[in-house]
């Protein structure tokens, strides 16, 4: 019996998209002189790794299960 995983690229693009952002902006605030277009493209990638291979809720809640607390509260 074969487990199927539920993974969330677009969800890890979205958040790698606003954390890119929010990034390219504080460097800039900050005089740091970097394209913004490089902090938002790493950005994007980082979230979209993180949404394909990192933690699933699935995991998360079978952990808090475990340790008998919710992982919601």
């Amino acid at each position: 019996m074969a487990v199927v995983v539920k993974r969330r690229p677009v969800r890890g693009l979205i958040a790698g998209l606003l954390i890119g952002l929010g990034a390219a902006v504080m460097l800039v605030l900050y005089d740091v002189n970097v394209s913004g277009d490089v902090v938002l493209a790493a950005g994007v990638v980082l979230g979209l790794v993180w949404g394909l291979f990192g933690p699933t809720r699935r995991m998360a809640r079978a952990r808090a299960a475990d340790q008998g607390d919710s992982p919601d509260a």
